[in-house]
């Protein structure tokens, strides 16, 4: 996941500092790349919620992508950089962790739309986003393709949920690689978000 290859690189800059901007640079690509693996969930859960949110999605992908092409440092005559230790995403272990909180967070959006309408949905969206995207996103799919949200506030829940993504990452580099690493991350989620932004105010 991107949040998990963010911590990744984070530990990887603290550990290296003189490749920190490297680190940064590889940090923020896996950020830009998962707009187009929610556009891919969507694909995968069906209903018009990737219709309404692809140009956002393909916006704030373009707009991430002109940021690391802007930071994208120059080649090292020392080498490649060694891959950073991600682990095993088909363990066992990581398969029921990651099947437990699919399951709360989908639980979590529904129960939120039950008892509190819209402000429980972004707020579930919030919560759900900043712990697992792919978990709310697959929850806002199916809440409105059976009719439970309406369109424009499962937009807005997705965008939420990719903000709220992006705090919790920038938080946790901040503190282990420090304020310059997580300098880099919050100018790219804010030039994604801005454009995010800029695409639902021009459609309003």
């Amino acid at each position: 996941s991107s949040t998990a290859s963010t911590l990744a690189f984070s530990r990887q800059a603290a550990a290296e500092p003189e490749r920190a901007r490297e680190w940064a640079y590889a940090a923020v690509v896996s950020n830009v790349i998962l707009q187009v693996r929610v556009a891919a969930i969507l694909w995968l859960a069906g209903g018009p919620l990737l219709g309404g949110s692809g140009a956002a999605l393909a916006l704030m992908t373009a707009a991430g992508a002109v940021y690391a092409r802007a930071l994208r440092p120059e080649p090292r005559q020392e080498g490649p950089m060694p891959a950073p230790k991600l682990g095993n995403p088909l363990r066992l272990t990581a398969a029921i962790q990651f099947g437990l909180l699919f399951a709360a967070v989908r639980f979590l959006a529904r129960a939120a739309v039950a008892l509190y309408g819209s402000s429980g949905t972004l707020a579930s969206s919030a919560v759900g986003g900043s712990v697992d995207v792919d978990a709310i996103v697959f929850s806002l799919a199916g809440l409105l393709r059976e009719g439970r949200i309406e369109a424009g506030l499962a937009v807005w829940c997705l965008l939420v949920a990719l903000a709220a993504n992006a705090v919790l990452k920038t938080a946790l580099a901040w503190s282990i690689a420090g304020r310059r690493f997580a300098r880099v991350l919050i100018g790219a989620f804010a030039v994604m978000i801005a454009a995010a932004l800029a695409w639902t105010a021009a459609r309003a």
